[in-house]
């Protein structure tokens, strides 16, 4: 449960989706797995289960599980044939900031990536190197996995670039705790640097109450028909860094 309700992106897209559950007269559980968890220990409870929210690192099996049972099933930041899926546009947010970066002059744009195991991090990565190529620049300025999430690994793979790309002037990071320790980095050497990171407030923003709307309603077709139709939801992801000089210009 802490490891839910303390995420920086779950954690409020499950208390909005929590209170959607409220006032339709639900009850909301909130459960953390393994990633190898099979679910056969989790009969009993997916038994009284309505419909299920199965979010990022699950486990094939475990979806399976759910799925075997017949219960109604939507996937949140993970994609697997067969299951609805809600999704943030990565790839859009992440072209929006390249494209930003670019339209101001800088040509040496990096990136940091979390951890490869989460469909967010393979998707933001890919979303960078298609970007950058569609804007005629290099996107080899880049530490694809920094093996973190967290501060500390924006921190470290920031200095690595620093050191390695010394003419790098802006960075784009697959979460906004890389952006604050990329930030650290950046001031400890004593260079300026533009720094956009994915769900930074003044970065490529998404709205946790549209992400949660959309798995409501999309658990509610599951609902009406579960498995029938495995369509994909793309919640738009915005990047608004200097959307503030644009206005002023």
């Amino acid at each position: 449960g802490d490891a839910i309700s303390g995420h920086h992106f779950v954690g409020p897209v499950y208390r909005a989706f929590a209170g959607l559950c409220r006032a339709d007269g639900l009850r909301c559980v909130q459960m953390t797995v393994l990633p190898d968890e099979d679910g056969s220990g989790l009969r009993p409870l997916l038994a009284q289960c309505a419909g299920v929210i199965l979010a990022e690192c699950v486990s094939d099996a475990l979806a399976e599980t759910v799925r075997a049972a017949g219960i109604p099933c939507v996937l949140m930041s993970t994609r697997r044939h067969g299951f609805r899926t809600v999704l943030c546009d990565n790839e859009g947010g992440i072209a929006d900031a390249v494209a930003a970066l670019a339209s101001q002059g800088h040509t040496t744009i990096g990136y940091i990536g979390g951890t490869g195991a989460f469909w967010n991090q393979r998707a933001r990565l890919t979303g960078f190197r298609h970007a950058m190529t569609a804007q005629g620049l290099s996107p080899d300025c880049c530490v694809p996995d920094s093996g973190s999430w967290g501060a500390s690994g924006g921190e470290a793979a920031m200095a690595s670039l620093l050191r390695e790309f010394p003419e790098m002037t802006a960075v784009v990071t697959a979460n906004h705790a890389l952006a604050v320790g990329a930030a650290r980095a950046a001031q400890a050497a004593d260079r300026r640097c533009a720094i956009i990171g994915f769900g930074s407030p003044d970065g490529i923003c998404v709205s946790h109450d549209g992400v949660a709307r959309e798995l409501y309603r999309a658990l509610c077709c599951e609902r009406d028909a579960p498995y029938r139709d495995a369509a994909t939801v793309l919640c738009e992801a915005v990047c608004v860094y200097g959307a503030d000089e644009k206005t002023k210009g």
